[in-house]
């Protein structure tokens, strides 16, 4: 035996070793696999900044116990776990770890009803776009389109375009292209509609009141009143 394969043996004895302490946790999947497994942040230093990117772990599952497909859910301190594609094996310990997404309201916390009825929940974020002007002078109107934005969607919802999405605070957006489809969540284009929430306001019948007619110009009574 070389060093290098005696190398990897001691390296996969030591791995099972391991993993009898560090695969702590142990749950059903929605597949039907029941494994032991252990979660850790997949970039503490990176993600810690957002809570859609901060939300993806590291699952690895037990060398002796069966895997769960990608797409699959548990549950996990108190939330739900999805779980994704797996990384290619270790050189030394031929074990792979999935990349995994914690699914709760702090990643999505918009709650949205879908225009056939199912409710889902869903992140949305204005999408940059440049300022614009109306009319020409001095007193030209600036400023910049909101009906462009980026909806992040639970992974295992899946939406198309022409699909409308009415928020509990009235707002209505229409998904839109383009559309990218992942195991660990869609991202959509959403065209705002508009607050549903705004009554229709009518024009005030009621006639300004009539003005008064400027002054004899040598009249001082108009600036002096007795």
């Amino acid at each position: 035996m070389s060093d290098l394969e005696l190398l990897r043996s001691m390296s996969q004895e030591l791995y099972h070793q391991e993993a009898d302490l560090l695969r702590r946790h142990s749950g059903t999947w929605s597949d039907g696999t029941t494994c032991r497994f252990s979660v850790e942040r997949l970039d503490p230093v990176k993600l810690a900044n957002s809570p859609l990117t901060a939300s993806l772990l590291k699952v690895r599952i037990h060398p002796d116990d069966s895997r769960p497909a990608p797409g699959s859910t548990v549950a996990y301190l108190g939330c739900r776990l999805s779980v994704g594609t797996r990384s290619d094996p270790s050189d030394f310990t031929g074990q792979t770890y999935s990349v995994a997404r914690v699914i709760d309201e702090r990643v999505y916390p918009t709650h949205a009803t879908h225009v056939d009825g199912p409710s889902i929940r869903l992140r949305i974020v204005a999408r940059g776009a440049l300022p614009f002007t109306v009319g020409a002078g001095l007193q030209d109107v600036q400023g910049a389109p909101v009906s462009s934005h980026v909806g992040f969607v639970e992974p295992g919802v899946k939406l198309h375009g022409g699909d409308v999405l009415t928020l509990d605070s009235g707002d209505k957006f229409t998904v839109v292209p383009p559309l990218q489809h992942d195991l660990l969540g869609d991202t959509v284009g959403l065209s705002w509609q508009g607050d549903q929430t705004v009554p229709n306001l009518t024009p005030d019948p009621t006639l300004d009141a009539p003005g008064k007619p400027d002054p004899v110009p040598g009249d001082d009574s108009y600036w002096h009143t007795p």
